[in-house]
């Protein structure tokens, strides 16, 4: 099922009653005591699979792809033209086994990181070694499977899609982020935030120091869950990577202070090495914005 666009995809809540992921090492659980549903009939049995599996499981999952080609190109906008198409399909996903009914488990996703979606994980073996039925409710793109893999201390989760042959025609990672989120009936929040904070830890998170246009020394931080410091009147931030849901924006943008309508503002970014310049924003004839006054040089700190 797919739901309507996604009006920000890290609108913040003020963090209570709180979970963080624990170490996978904490939560995976011993391959031998993983239970094979195909031997044993029922939803019952994927309910065992469930308990066994779930936990080690849980939270929000991104695209490794996408989230590593953003730290290479330090440009959302250019990881979206790219020939390789890393911002399409699902790229990101929340398992919270407390909504799981029977043998089901219902899977908040990202899609085209412009609309939200929900499809269905059944923890019924797939005739493959660790791997889960995964029913996806959009365009028919052939079977899926989540595989799951124990390595170690490490967790990781892949996407594999057959095609009717049963061939395995497409295979997508997804890594686990680490932040602390609010357990509820509802993970869609979760889920925006946790995409969000991988895309910050990726590109801008950090200390900066630096200059602003009149030379006054800045001493910014921005932090992976979207806050920051230290720039002027600002105190929050999101990185837009929504380039598939609309015009093309022709610039990589950072929006301030979305919730707060006396101080929002969106700049335009560009890296270059170390070094990322704030600017703001005028549009052209076609109302396509473009950078126009550099209002921020800063520096990062290592």
């Amino acid at each position: 099922m797919r739901l309507s666009p996604l009006p920000a995809l890290a609108a913040l809540s003020i963090f209570s009653a709180c979970q963080t992921g624990q170490p996978d090492s904490e939560r995976q659980p011993s391959s031998a005591t993983v239970t094979d549903s195909s031997a044993v009939g029922g939803a019952a049995a994927g309910t065992s699979l469930a308990t066994q599996i779930g936990p080690a499981i849980r939270g929000v999952w991104v695209k490794a792809a996408y989230v590593d080609a953003l730290a290479r190109a330090r440009s959302a906008q250019m990881v979206s033209e790219s020939e390789q198409n890393l911002d399409e399909g699902i790229t990101a996903f929340v398992i919270e086994p407390r909504q799981l009914r029977g043998d089901r488990l219902m899977v908040y996703t990202i899609l085209n990181n412009h609309e939200g979606g929900e499809d269905q994980l059944v923890f019924r073996n797939t005739g493959h070694p660790q791997g889960l039925e995964f029913i996806s409710y959009g365009e028919d793109n052939g079977k899926l499977e989540l595989a799951y893999s124990f390595r170690g201390q490490d967790t990781s989760l892949t996407l594999n899609t057959y095609n009717r042959r049963g061939r395995l025609i497409q295979a997508v990672a997804y890594r686990r982020v680490r932040f602390r989120y609010i357990v509820s009936s509802d993970s869609r929040d979760a889920l925006g935030e946790g995409l969000q904070q991988a895309v910050h830890e990726a590109l801008i998170a950090g200390r900066y120091g630096g200059v602003d246009s009149a030379g006054r020394s800045v001493q910014a931080t921005f932090t992976p869950d979207g806050q920051v410091r230290g720039l002027g009147q600002f105190r929050a931030y999101e990185v837009h990577i929504d380039f598939n849901g609309g015009p093309s924006t022709g610039e990589d943008m950072v929006f301030f202070d979305l919730n707060a309508s006396k101080r929002r503002q969106t700049l335009g970014y560009r890296f270059s090495a170390d070094t990322l310049r704030l600017f703001s924003l005028r549009k052209d004839s076609i109302e396509q914005p473009y950078l126009y006054r550099l209002i921020y040089t800063l520096v990062r700190r290592r």
